[in-house]
């Protein structure tokens, strides 16, 4: 049951950047500030979309809650704490 839920929280993270790429690059193209205000904007929806993601299979019997947790919110706290690649050091 782990192995399953860390899959789809994998899943969720690769759609997760997926879609900020591709909103990013359709912005960019453009204006700067259309650009600025999807990277605002877009992460509180993508959050909103993970979020979503999450409940709807929260009482699945598949689903493990923890490894489900700690998957899909580790690139979200790796950023925010520095520890991710492109994140400089503090």
């Amino acid at each position: 049951d782990g192995a399953a839920s860390v899959a789809y929280a994998l899943a969720i993270v690769v759609v997760n950047f997926l879609l900020a790429a591709w909103s990013l690059g359709f912005a960019a193209r453009i204006s700067i500030a259309l650009m600025a205000g999807v990277a605002l904007f877009g992460f509180l929806i993508r959050l909103g979309l993970i979020t979503l993601a999450v409940l709807l299979v929260r009482d699945a019997a598949w689903v493990e809650l923890i490894p489900l947790g700690s998957r899909s919110s580790s690139p979200i706290s790796d950023c925010c704490s520095g520890r991710c690649v492109s994140c400089p050091p503090r």
